[in-house]
């Protein structure tokens, strides 16, 4: 998928999650940033798996066609994981009083599954590989968490 769809994907699914949360809540700031962190800029954690694979050495083009894969074989994105959307769904009950606080934790979680719903239907990576828990069982290596097809594509790049 091109990459420039996917990102304009994940900004449209962004600001309908805002647009429900705000027919409850009608706090503006804390939602659009919490949606905004979660649900497009939560992609910033592809940058660990680059420097995991490349060091501090940057090159925007080997990033952007996602080599930092290629290199390690392994897929961390340490933030695309479901227990996220969960853990801060439970924690978000704790903040009875602090109500921004509360609206922004929840647009976080809600923003996090929307990106990850999108991910799991657009990008060739199963749906049990958005779970780090099954990622840390398979040490992270990129087989058992892409798709067959995937696979196949995965090793022909790599040649």
């Amino acid at each position: 998928m091109n990459l420039t769809f996917h990102l304009l994907l994940h900004v449209i699914i962004s600001a309908l999650i805002a647009a429900a949360i705000y027919t409850r809540y009608r706090k503006l700031i804390p939602i659009i940033a919490g949606v905004l962190l979660g649900g497009v800029f939560v992609d910033l954690d592809h940058l660990i798996d680059y420097f995991l694979a490349f060091g501090t050495s940057f090159n925007l083009n080997y990033f952007l066609k996602g080599y930092e894969f290629l290199k390690s074989d392994k897929i961390y994105v340490l933030f695309h994981a479901w227990e996220w959307v969960a853990l801060l769904l439970i924690i978000s009950m704790f903040f009875k009083k602090r109500v921004v606080w509360k609206i922004l934790i929840i647009a976080v979680a809600l923003g996090l599954a929307g990106h990850l719903y999108i991910d799991t239907f657009t990008n060739q990576v199963r749906p049990q590989g958005y779970f780090i828990t099954y990622r840390t069982l398979n040490r992270f290596y990129i087989r058992p968490l892409v798709t067959p097809e995937h696979w196949i594509e995965h090793q022909k790049r790599r040649k």
